[in-house]
């Protein structure tokens, strides 16, 4: 005779199919956003133009306006950003790039400061990404 699951143990299967949703919509947008960014990237022009292939990229791909990245080579972090700034850092200075360095994880930080009115006077928020790439166990 087969037992009639209580309403918790339904509460319980909705919320694990929803989550299974979620991660699957996630998965299928990184995969989405990546495919997208090896057609834009151009790494056969040397690091500068991969580098900048890189940012312009990011910027078309997740809507931003500047971009900064980090990387480290032969032991050493170097810094590029938009504006053609390139440079070898001793130290970061920001602690929320030193957290991406030694945690390997994603921040996120809303910027409530900066709201710009859309149409039907919507506001939009700005946010700052920090996004480690990590192939394997390997910071880039």
């Amino acid at each position: 005779m087969t037992q009639v699951p209580s309403y918790q143990d339904l509460q319980q299967r909705v919320a694990n199919l929803e989550s299974r949703v979620r991660r699957l919509s996630e998965d299928k947008a990184n995969l989405y956003l990546t495919l997208h960014m090896v057609d834009l990237l151009n790494p056969v022009a040397g690091v500068d133009s991969f580098l900048e292939s890189l940012m312009q990229a990011l910027c078309g791909s997740l809507g931003g306006t500047d971009i900064e990245i980090y990387y480290l080579d032969e032991g050493a972090i170097h810094y590029a950003n938009l504006g053609g700034v390139r440079r070898i850092l001793d130290t970061i200075h920001d602690e929320h790039i030193n957290q991406v360095f030694e945690h390997h994880r994603f921040i996120e930080l809303p910027s409530d400061a900066q709201r710009t009115l859309l149409k039907g006077n919507e506001a939009a928020v700005a946010c700052t990404w920090i996004m480690p790439l990590v192939v394997g166990h390997e910071l880039l």
